[in-house]
């Protein structure tokens, strides 16, 4: 059994998750969870690092962003567009502009934050349609 590794046959639907899409992120609703479903967040990037956190913060705290579902209260997944956020990404990464990326996050308690790894990222498994999923950085 040495050869042997443990899996997560369930994936990633309990941990907290991020996709790096075109136009946007996208975290499943473990993330908010995570975080305490707090009603706003700020977004962090480390680029020499290749990470970014998101982290609970006040309405008035600087930069402060919506995060909870404004139409659906029961929603399963949370977006924040920002082409612009999604570029600087891609830039560190070199990751091409049709990519699509999931990262898994690891919350850190003492900053009530949750960092996501860019060197982590991986293509998301394709049962969303004909593209999702087609490219991967080492194809």
């Amino acid at each position: 059994m040495e050869q042997f590794v443990p899996v997560r046959p369930w994936g990633y639907a309990n941990q907290p998750a991020v996709n790096v899409g075109r136009n946007g992120l996208r975290f499943n609703a473990k993330t908010f969870e995570v975080l305490h479903q707090a009603p706003f967040i700020q977004v962090l990037l480390d680029s020499k690092a290749g990470k970014f956190a998101i982290r609970a913060s006040r309405e008035t705290d600087a930069d402060s962003l919506p995060f909870y579902p404004q139409k659906d209260p029961a929603a399963t997944q949370f977006k924040i567009n920002s082409r612009p956020f999604v570029r600087q990404l891609r830039k560190i990464m070199d990751w091409a502009a049709d990519e699509t990326w999931n990262i898994i996050g690891r919350y850190s308690t003492g900053d009530d934050a949750i960092i996501y790894d860019l060197h982590t990222a991986f293509k998301p498994s394709g049962r969303g349609g004909k593209s999702a999923g087609r490219h991967t950085k080492n194809s």
